[in-house]
């Protein structure tokens, strides 16, 4: 997982308040129900010593987030000098918790995003398009762009989650238009995947007008009444129309992606022994001071997690610092780790200590 956008809340100084609102709830009552959700937050702030100037900062965080509905997650970080920030999360924490301490506190948001990637998917007939995409973490969302001829009428912010369409002038223009504007889009996220779904030939039509790069990073999909479970796509809170069966489907497509890449970094940790990975605590604390960290490597659920969260906190924050990726282990491969912490390196020497 790239963590950089964590870097600017990481290079600021001065104590931070963190919350995570139990954030699932219905559009109707969405306003009335952040009200108790946000007192648990504001004792747990005041417990721990935050000014009222910072618990102030984080309630206007919150209340602004009140109008969003769905099971979504959030995370909101706010700065004794005025600094904040939020952060979109595929599910809502299972209880409202909130800390404050000299560094935002991460974890639960890199948690729930470990499963994230870039994703485009493009749903096709033979009239035209429909292309639907979120970059990894981002906060789903979608704008309806109408065109012909030429593609894009318009630029759209890369963070943004827009629904394209193309209309059909003559298919051999509309299949060009269509390429064109799943490459730009698949560029601008930098995608993982291309889902391609829809129409059988006017699919295969489409995959063959991409760029080689995007055909070999595409897939075809179908929609499978089995698949229903969009969770980590973030569809389900939007209301996609593609409906539940290709929302599902490109759940699943996604989520092996996600296992296929995390699958390689495991796999180049175990394979270089002892020579481009450390394990345990003091071994990967002092790699990372001397940033030669590629991945840090994290139980998800490490023992102990009041004890444990302040030091794997801080090891994200070396992280972020030094330009490293973090990969958070399932709670089956607990062998992989000492004391639920390792790291790949990206250079090692006689004084890397092991």
């Amino acid at each position: 997982m790239n963590i950089a956008f964590l870097r600017p809340l990481f290079e600021r100084t001065g104590a931070w308040a963190s919350v995570y609102p139990d954030d699932a709830r219905d559009a109707a009552n969405a306003r009335h129900e952040v009200g108790p959700r946000w007192q648990e937050a504001r004792r747990q702030l005041a417990a721990a010593g935050a000014p009222a100037g910072t618990i102030d900062a984080a309630a206007t965080l919150l209340d602004a987030s009140a109008d969003q509905p769905g099971a979504h997650g959030l995370a909101a970080f706010a700065a004794e000098r005025g600094a904040t920030a939020t952060y979109w999360m595929p599910e809502p924490s299972p209880v409202t918790l909130a800390r404050y301490g000299p560094s935002p506190f991460v974890l639960p948001l890199l948690r729930g995003r470990r499963k994230q990637v870039s994703w485009l998917r493009v749903v096709v007939d033979r009239t035209g398009t429909t292309i639907e995409y979120a970059s990894a973490g981002a906060m789903p969302r979608r704008d309806d762009v109408q065109g012909a001829g030429q593609y894009p009428v318009r630029e759209v912010d890369p963070a943004d989650w827009p629904q394209a369409r193309v209309p059909d002038e003559t298919e051999p223009a509309w299949q060009g238009d269509a390429a064109e504007a799943v490459a730009r889009y698949a560029e601008a996220i930098g995608a993982d995947v291309v889902v391609i779904a829809g129409d059988v030939t006017a699919r295969r039509l489409l995959q063959n007008r991409l760029p080689v790069r995007w055909q070999l990073e595409s897939v075809l999909a179908d929609p499978d009444p089995a698949d229903t479970s969009p969770a980590d796509t973030g569809l389900a809170d939007t209301g996609s129309a593609a409906g539940p069966a290709l929302d599902g489907a490109t759940a699943r497509i996604v989520g092996e992606i996600a296992d296929a890449r995390d699958n390689r970094v495991l796999d180049r940790f175990h394979e270089t022994g002892t020579v481009w990975a450390v394990r345990g605590r003091e071994a990967t604390e002092l790699a990372l001071h001397r940033a030669q960290v590629d991945t840090l490597l994290l139980a998800a659920h490490a023992p102990d997690d009041q004890a444990n969260d302040p030091v794997r906190n801080d090891l994200v924050r070396a992280a972020a610092l030094t330009q490293a990726d973090v990969l958070f282990l399932e709670d089956d491969r607990p062998e992989d780790l000492r004391d639920g912490i390792g790291a790949l390196l990206r250079y090692a020497d006689p004084e890397t200590a092991h």
